[in-house]
């Protein structure tokens, strides 16, 4: 099943850009396109901001993945849950 909802809103000094994709990607490097799409338009916020992005516990190499895409970009947030929570 494939689906996403996607919001915008100032919380904190911060802007909140919410993605929420209800779908496996098929391989991790699309994460990084995700990002690759969504960093350019952040930037012309110009305001603090952070993109967050929740691995569910996948068994690709998602996270490995994100987390050297985050040494490079210190607003990308990556969290790592052992197990899918649904």
């Amino acid at each position: 099943m494939f689906g996403f909802t996607i919001s915008l809103e100032k919380k904190y000094h911060k802007y909140v850009l919410s993605i929420h994709c209800h779908s496996r990607l098929q391989r991790s490097r699309e994460h990084c396109t995700l990002f690759e799409k969504i960093h350019p338009v952040c930037e012309t916020i110009g305001d603090a901001y952070e993109v967050l992005f929740v691995d569910d516990g996948s068994l690709d190499e998602t996270f490995a993945v994100l987390s050297e895409l985050s040494k490079q970009f210190p607003q990308l947030v990556v969290i790592r849950f052992q197990k899918n929570t649904g």
